[in-house]
């Protein structure tokens, strides 16, 4: 594709074909910027390749990367952010999409404001699109200006009300490649927030928009969610290592916000061990995750509060 990239939207995709060609419709079709879309398949078993292939070879904005082997979405992602050739890089998962305008809203207020990264809200929507809340995530009233304080404080698994790493951001390429930043690859949960972080301990600067441009499909019939030890190890080893390596360089908010932040990942690691150990039956391995971790406590009770709930007759709505 010839001429000026604007934006280069990457989509890592892995086994997403019924779902993928509607996402590159919201990314292509967005109004006022000039788009490229790199579709990264992370070893798909289905038809994703196929179909991004096919896609491209109808039209020249859509490329296919593709890893050798299943790595994650951090590794799909930087493969696609290593072929962009945009100003801008934009994230979109292959079963969510873009509202009319997205794109156009957030980098004019990038280049107003001089913004390294721009985070818009989000609206969670079912598999049709249909919106789940008229609610926005977040309740922004006007652009604001985030630092690290404040994100670490939003991204406390359990603690925050919002976690803003679900939000998924617009990146200023010369800003990557500058700093030589990308993806933590070792990270499967939470390499967003990660990236940002990142980002802003470098001294990029990060602003917020408060139109909901991102939709979150939120598939019906899907269970809480549910991690594997070792991601969610991943993202303990990163919270431990952020704060020893930036922690004493930052004012004293930003320093307790990771203290913060930190805690709540290490609490949410416990309360996933042993509700793990009893749904697998091992009573012995709960009781290791409270002793191991009585700051967590809180947690489980609120969660074995939420399952007895769940399971108590005359639970259903009103009029049912």
């Amino acid at each position: 594709m010839a001429g000026r990239v604007d934006v280069s939207v990457v989509i890592a995709a892995w086994n997403c074909a019924g779902t993928l060609e509607a996402a590159l419709d919201t990314a292509l079709g967005q109004d006022g910027v000039s788009v490229e879309a790199i579709v990264a398949d992370d070893c798909s078993k289905d038809e994703t390749a196929a179909r991004a292939r096919a896609r491209g070879d109808a039209d020249a904005r859509v490329r296919l990367v593709q890893n050798p082997v299943n790595a994650g979405p951090a590794a799909a992602r930087n493969r696609a952010i290593d072929a962009a050739r945009g100003e801008w890089i934009a994230v979109l998962d292959a079963d969510d999409a873009y509202a009319p305008g997205r794109l156009r809203r957030m980098v004019a207020l990038g280049a107003e404001k001089g913004a390294d990264a721009v985070l818009d809200n989000l609206r969670e929507v079912d598999e049709t699109g249909a919106p789940i809340s008229n609610a926005p995530f977040l309740s922004l009233k006007a652009p604001e200006q985030w630092d690290l304080s404040r994100w670490a404080m939003d991204n406390r698994v359990f603690e925050a009300r919002r976690c803003t790493g679900f939000l998924k951001p617009l990146i200023r390429r010369g800003f990557l490649e500058a700093q030589g930043l990308r993806y933590r690859e070792a990270m499967r949960n939470s390499e967003d927030y990660a990236l940002i972080a990142d980002l802003l301990v470098r001294g990029g600067t990060v602003w917020a928009l408060p139109e909901p441009g991102y939709l979150y499909t939120r598939w019906s019939g899907s269970t809480s969610h549910r991690y594997k030890a070792a991601e969610l190890q991943a993202v303990v080893d990163f919270a431990r290592d952020f704060e020893a390596t930036h922690g004493a360089d930052q004012d004293p908010d930003t320093r307790g916000a990771l203290r913060r932040y930190r805690l709540a990942i290490e609490n949410a690691a416990a309360l996933n061990d042993g509700v793990m150990a009893l749904q697998s039956r091992r009573p012995l391995g709960f009781l290791r995750a409270i002793a191991g971790r009585p700051r967590a406590l809180p947690l489980f009770g609120k969660w074995l509060g939420e399952v007895i709930g769940k399971r108590l007759p005359g639970r259903r709505s009103a009029g049912t």
